[in-house]
């Protein structure tokens, strides 16, 4: 059964049809909640899921409290203004625009089957101007497999789950047991730089997506999105203003961070991008915005949706840096690094390929 039976006969139907509903489920803001991490960790502990695309929905394990209206577990989560579907094992609370699926009837496989049906259905629908509802959701067709009964195959749909999770596992053992020594960072010598030292940021164009025309060309467009690096679509980009490459993008609504090799035309979504200063032009290298890249990234805790980046919060921040002996950015160090991370992605991706 390595990939569906298109000889079986498939049948539309709506999730009430299915005895499964869609929900809404009660809001619980960031400020509302406590990061287990932060306190005793014997406490008693839940998920908390959000619109995000990432971590299946998890934003962070917080400290479960008698107040909270807690979603069962067995269900699927999803995004209002994201359309973003996950399955969800544990009982879990939520922020603000997340539904979710009742499928706690259901095995796991059997929803994880579902999940795939709804999502491809609903994904491109939902925006930050049109929002996924539980209305919206329970009222749509889906067309799913059905046994000589004319129902829904649950059987066929459970084995076809497994035997996928099955290949997948056997072929994460073979690049698992891949032999690759790990990278280590040298920690010894790293200091604290003023951003205003080392870089200029600046504000990219602003481009709406209304003003171009996906796929007519070859000029990646960028925005804040944290998928494919940012780019949505290629686009002709004769008669848009256009940013130069070999730069840092930083979305100013969400924080994504990204290296741009060439040139790029940026959406509205209010990005900045990070240069090294013209006296450090000569260390502006692809494998040195990468590594500077991760080290933006692990400040991402900082800014949210709330206390969203900008050219003024990052002119007054300062970052964490490996150093030479005489107290400067070194910046052969943090070259080589990425050469030998490239040179280890580079063998586990020729491994798989071999599978």
């Amino acid at each position: 059964m390595n990939q569906l039976n298109n000889d079986r006969y498939w049948k539309e139907f709506k999730l009430p049809d299915l005895e499964i509903n869609s929900y809404g489920t009660p809001t619980l803001h960031l400020r509302q909640v406590e990061a287990a991490s932060e306190i005793d960790p014997g406490c008693e502990t839940i998920n908390y899921i959000t619109r995000g695309k990432f971590n299946n929905g998890v934003k962070l394990r917080v400290i479960k409290k008698p107040n909270f209206n807690i979603i069962p577990k067995n269900t699927i989560s999803f995004g209002g203004e994201t359309g973003e579907f996950f399955y969800q094992r544990e009982p879990y609370v939520t922020g603000r625009d997340v539904y979710y699926i009742d499928t706690s009837k259901l095995t796991e496989n059997e929803a994880l089957f579902l999940l795939t049906i709804v999502r491809k259905k609903l994904h491109t629908q939902s925006t930050f101007n049109t929002i996924m509802t539980a209305s919206i959701v329970n009222n749509t067709p889906f067309q799913l497999p059905v046994n000589e009964q004319n129902k829904p195959d649950w059987q066929y749909m459970g084995l076809y789950i497994n035997e996928l999770r099955q290949r997948a596992l056997e072929k994460l053992n073979i690049i698992n047991n891949i032999n690759i020594q790990p990278t280590s960072i040298n920690s010894q010598n790293w200091e604290n730089f003023k951003f205003t030292e080392l870089f200029t940021v600046n504000n990219s164009t602003n481009v709406l997506r209304r003003e171009v025309d996906f796929g007519s060309g070859s000029m990646p467009y960028i925005t804040s999105s944290s998928m494919n690096n940012g780019v949505v679509s290629y686009i002709d980009a004769s008669n848009l203003p256009v940013d130069e490459g070999n730069c840092l993008l930083i979305g100013g609504k969400t924080y994504s961070i990204s290296y741009q090799r060439q040139n790029f035309v940026s959406n509205d979504s209010h990005n900045l991008i990070i240069r090294l200063k013209p006296e450090y032009k000569q260390y502006a290298t692809e494998n040195v915005y990468l590594f500077l890249a991760s080290i933006f990234r692990a400040y991402s805790y900082y800014y949210n949706w709330a206390n969203a980046v900008n050219k003024n919060k990052l002119k007054s921040s300062t970052l964490h840096l490996p150093t030479t002996q005489k107290g400067v950015p070194d910046w052969q160090y943090m070259n080589q690094f990425i050469d030998q991370k490239k040179s280890q992605v580079k063998d586990k991706i020729e491994a798989f390929g071999k599978i």
